[in-house]
């Protein structure tokens, strides 16, 4: 007598086990979608928490009342008002967001936030001009190179599609004056 299975057993097997996998893999999935969540809350309670200690610790020194910050994509913040950065002391790795924007009010309490924790490398092409400021302001500058290239789209009397390409790093002196 031959020991072995039949083609129907195999196929029984093989049912059983897609059967199986439809029902594991969404449960698992969600668990994982979950927990993603959950951790994104977490790290934002966390960085949120630095933003405020950090406020908070500037305004003793100094009267530090920003009302709008970008985040750099080391995770720290830069006030557009008065260009200050902070610096934030955070431990756990992962809770620096790479991106974002926080808004203030008048006594130094967030009313907005928009925070990413996922970022690719900066890119000249995909940074909208808020980042591209906020990385140039902090000296992040690596990642963008001479000859990196945007397009651009203009209204008015000179309306249309225009690239911008880096032609240098260097800062000249007449672009240093603020007037």
């Amino acid at each position: 007598m031959n020991k072995g299975f039949t083609l129907v057993e195999l196929l029984a097997v093989i049912i059983i086990l897609a059967i199986s996998s439809l029902i594991v893999i969404p449960l698992t999935l969600n668990i994982v979608n979950k927990s993603k969540k959950e951790s994104e809350v977490i790290n934002e309670k966390i960085y949120l928490n630095a933003v405020k200690q950090a406020v908070t610790q500037k305004n003793l020194t100094t009267p530090f009342k920003p009302k709008s910050c970008f985040i750099t994509s080391d995770g720290n913040i830069l006030c557009k008002e008065n260009k200050t950065k902070v610096e934030l002391e955070i431990k756990s790795k992962g809770t620096k967001p790479c991106n974002g924007k926080i808004e203030f009010n008048e006594e130094g309490v967030i009313t907005s936030k928009t925070l990413k924790f996922i970022c690719e490398t900066p890119s000249f092409k995909d940074d909208d001009w808020e980042t591209i400021i906020s990385n140039v302001e902090v000296g992040n500058i690596d990642s963008y190179n001479v000859g990196d290239e945007k397009t651009i789209e203009l209204t008015g009397d000179v309306s249309g599609k225009y690239k911008v390409r880096i032609a240098n790093k260097e800062t000249p002196e007449e672009c240093s004056n603020p007037e």
